[in-house]
């Protein structure tokens, strides 16, 4: 988990709870019927716009995101000069002992060690690249489309709310 997503999590909620606290008590603030509109209506709205596998992708995505220990440039790059010098001393077939973590580095080393042609090793990654932009940016739109729906929905809450 990256540390780094959950202080700013932590943060923003304590700082907004924070905020609540010293205008009164707390219940005032809080208003089911407002709330179930915005989180429930927003949600409903956006599961319109997309198919519910799309959604469910985008949610373990965000899942991923304080879950996941992501690899940084440096660490990749010492692995694949691991990678080069036990290809080069051992030879590509060598390369089937070591055990990768990142998936996308493990995919085009199976692709080395079968003996795929270069040319064809570089259209499979690149490929995969392509379907992960694919895939990443779908997920992106869900997030943009709750970000443009919700504002919508504290609206249709409030006025609910002073009726």
């Amino acid at each position: 988990m990256d540390l780094a997503t959950l202080i700013g999590l932590a943060g923003t909620v304590a700082a907004i709870l924070a905020a609540i606290l010293m205008g009164g008590p707390i219940d005032i603030f809080i208003n089911a019927p407002g709330l179930m509109i915005v989180c429930a209506g927003t949600m409903t709205v956006v599961l319109m716009k997309y198919p519910l596998s799309v959604a469910a992708d985008a949610m373990k995505a965000a899942g991923k995101a304080f879950l996941n220990k992501t690899q940084t440039p440096t660490d990749l790059i010492e692995k694949c000069v691991e990678l080069s010098t036990i290809a080069r001393k051992e030879g590509v077939l060598g390369l089937e002992q070591v055990e990768i973590d990142n998936q996308f580095l493990k995919r085009g080393v199976q692709l080395v060690v079968d003996g795929s042609d270069p040319d064809f090793v570089r259209k499979m990654m690149n490929t995969d690249i392509n379907q992960t932009i694919e895939r990443h940016e779908e997920g992106q739109s869900i997030f943009k489309s709750i970000a443009d729906v919700a504002p919508a929905m504290g609206m249709i809450g409030t006025l609910i709310g002073l009726v």
